[in-house]
């Protein structure tokens, strides 16, 4: 379950450093946030994917 949440964590973390350093100069704070939140949209896009894949296999 820690794996789980630390790969979560890292995928919101990288998006976040991506927008940040693809920002313009003036607006990396609004760009950190952002890329945060497309983190956040992409692991919730592709949990429930994940989660019947789980179920599968552990059928």
């Amino acid at each position: 379950m820690g794996t789980v949440i630390l790969i979560i964590i890292g995928v919101i973390i990288g998006f976040a450093i991506l927008e940040f350093l693809f920002s313009p100069t003036g607006e990396k704070e609004d760009g950190a946030k952002t890329g945060a939140a497309v983190g956040c949209s992409f692991i919730s896009g592709i949990a429930p994917t994940v989660l019947v894949v789980v179920i599968i296999v552990l059928m």
